[in-house]
């Protein structure tokens, strides 16, 4: 009943979508493309209610305009307490892949603001401390979106990354 209740959202919210556009021609989406949304929303829906041992949830939960970014820290050295600004810059090393490990963005040493990246991304920034390695994990809506650029339409993102330093 859910799955079935799931799958008229989609195409609900797919349908929507199209219909609101003035060019219906680069927003029509194939039976594929529809499996893909589906299985990154999965992936998504089952990393959110993911936990440990004890039974706590393994993933900090970010809820923006009606979507959720995750996100956990994996390792953490140092005992800073400062949390980054929407302006404050942070160097960092980031890796970007998609749920089936294709990698869209190599391992590479960054510095940008929480402003100046997707939306899921900046939110998590600013809730990160300097030495922590963190996993994010970013919903279509809150990344890429569904255009197809520079991912494929509706991919969840996952970036793994070391914050280094704030300026």
């Amino acid at each position: 009943m859910k799955n079935v209740m799931l799958k008229t959202l989609i195409l609900a919210f797919v349908t929507l979508f199209i219909s609101c556009s003035n060019n219906n021609e680069y927003l029509t989406y194939t039976e594929d493309q529809i499996k893909y949304f589906e299985e990154n929303l999965d992936y998504i829906r089952e990393r959110k209610m993911l936990t440990d041992d004890n039974g706590n949830l393994v993933y900090q939960q970010i809820i923006i305009n009606q979507d959720t970014a995750l996100y956990r820290v994996l390792e953490k050295t140092g005992d800073a307490v400062e949390t980054a600004s929407n302006d404050t810059r942070i160097k960092m090393v980031l890796e970007g892949e998609l749920i089936d490990g294709s990698i869209f963005q190599p391992l590479n040493p960054m510095t940008f603001t929480p402003s100046q990246v997707i939306t899921g991304l900046g939110a998590i920034l600013l809730k990160n401390k300097v030495g922590e390695k963190i996993e994010a994990i970013i919903p279509a809506n809150l990344g890429y979106g569904y255009y197809g650029v520079p991912v494929p339409a509706g991919s969840t993102l996952i970036f793994t990354y070391t914050v280094e330093s704030f300026n």
